[in-house]
């Protein structure tokens, strides 16, 4: 009876692999590629954003976006809003370096490639996130000084 069991197990299994679509060769070149990504949560919120459907074309418009995201950033080109949505996933190290390294050899263009970060370039952007982290700071403030220095004319005294 173990030898019946085994048999129907097997044409069960063969029965469901018949029905399973092979893997799309484009998604299988990007195996390597989104393995580094799949703990990044910068790359999961980039991910999320491209909609609910996975797949292929979630995946090209995932690594458009993720290209985007480099070059706003390398460029600084960045927008309050859009640094607003990804600033704290971008305050580890890990987490640009991921950005430098997949970004610009994401796609069937790069190859699903990776690049060596260069130190420089990420501690120059390293600084320049915390400027801008600050100006957007100093800007959310704002309304809060200027009632502040509002309240504060009433006790200067004019010539």
């Amino acid at each position: 009876s173990d030898d019946r069991s085994d048999i129907v197990l097997y044409t069960e299994h063969k029965h469901k692999a018949e029905r399973v679509k092979p893997l799309d060769k484009e998604l299988l070149a990007a195996e390597t590629w989104l393995c580094l990504l799949q703990r990044s949560e910068l790359f999961k919120f980039v991910w999320d954003e491209q909609g609910p459907h996975p797949g292929l074309a979630t995946l090209d418009k995932a690594q458009r976006a993720w290209r985007l995201l480099h070059d706003e950033l390398c460029k600084s080109t960045i927008t309050f809003s859009r640094l607003e949505a990804v600033a704290h996933r971008l305050g580890r190290s890990q987490q640009l370096q991921l950005l430098l390294s997949t970004a610009p050899g994401g796609g069937k263009e790069g190859g699903w490639t990776t690049v060596k970060v260069n130190d420089a370039e990420l501690s120059q952007l390293q600084a320049r996130l915390k400027q801008w982290l600050h100006l957007k700071a100093v800007r959310d403030s704002l309304p809060k000084i200027t009632s502040s220095l509002q309240f504060l004319t009433g006790f200067i005294q004019r010539p």
